[in-house]
């Protein structure tokens, strides 16, 4: 056999292969369902939970199709044609087309006349709008009481304040104040290169659980504050003065672990006096040579309610 022989295809085989094509297309065309709406052949089709019917991508949504299964809606035909589904506003008498998302409350579409609950008498709304009223009135009322116990409480310690000093001799009281003075400048500890006419002199509690440096301190007060006897320039600033006395107690300025609020310092009196951090420790009005401070990172309200501070 020739060259040209073998090369050329066999008679019948051009037919049985045209025979296979038209064979796996009719395969190919059994596979598909037709479109309900417009009739194309998908092979992929969208089934519609609603009617049951299959639709191409096109036309999968039921508004996309007019779906006749779709619950409280209204049927249009759109700019191309197509039927659409279009819900109306739940409002009765109201035909509207819903054109907002539902309702929060009661999970209802509305116009944007009505989308708001009051407009449309939303029942579960107007029912939250109530929970929300009486928990802030709770609140409120609980902060009223809480203030009032608070200012009761205040009363009570002031009270308190003015009997135990009504009970003291004038003379006796500023007798004892006096030595109690020249006791804790002679024991007071503080820089030997400051001269004694610039020596400002300081009673220092520290208003924590923190115990006071071992060898530091003179005692531990009848409040239960630690306490320095400690004096310094009376120029010195009282920032600096704070720095000096929260390495005397081990302690740091800054809040800690657990801690709340930077340590300041307050003169030690009926309320108690925030000492400015940026003035003269001699400088202070009222502060005067030999009185008491309390270093504390409590506000000066909470310190006034505390009998300790004034024993």
């Amino acid at each position: 056999m020739s060259e040209e022989a073998a090369d050329r295809p066999a008679e019948g085989t051009v037919g049985d292969d045209s025979g296979a094509a038209h064979q796996k297309a009719d395969e190919l065309f059994g596979v598909g369902v037709h479109c309900s709406t417009c009739g194309t052949l998908d092979f992929l089709p969208h089934p519609c939970d609603l009617c049951n019917k299959h639709f191409c991508s096109h036309h999968r949504l039921a508004e996309s199709h007019g779906c006749s299964a779709a619950p409280s809606s209204a049927v249009r035909v759109g700019g191309s044609g197509v039927p659409m589904v279009v819900d109306r506003c739940a409002v009765d008498g109201c035909s509207a087309e819903a054109k907002v998302r539902p309702c929060d409350g009661c999970a209802n579409a509305h116009c944007p006349v009505h989308r708001h609950p009051s407009d449309h008498g939303c029942a579960a709304a107007a029912a939250a709008s109530t929970h929300v009223l009486a928990a802030r009135e709770r609140a409120n009322s609980a902060h009223v009481n809480a203030k009032a116990k608070a200012d009761e409480a205040r009363a009570k310690a002031d009270v308190k304040r003015a009997a135990r000093r009504k009970k003291l001799n004038p003379k006796k009281l500023k007798s004892a104040a006096a030595i109690s003075k020249m006791k804790m400048k002679m024991s007071a500890t503080g820089n030997r290169n400051i001269a004694q006419e610039s020596r400002f002199y300081l009673r220092v509690l520290l208003d924590t659980p923190t115990a006071p440096a071992a060898g530091d301190a003179e005692s531990t007060s009848t409040a239960g504050f630690p306490a320095l006897p400690l004096y310094f320039s009376c120029r010195a600033v009282v920032g600096k003065i704070l720095d000096q006395c929260a390495d005397k107690f081990r302690v740091s300025v800054r809040p800690g672990d657990g801690e709340v609020g930077m340590l300041l310092a307050y003169r030690v009196a009926a309320p108690p006096t925030l000492l400015p951090t940026g003035s003269a420790v001699g400088a202070i009005e009222g502060l005067l040579n030999g009185d008491t401070v309390v270093l504390s990172r409590r506000s000066a309200d909470d310190l006034e309610t505390d009998d300790r501070v004034f024993t």
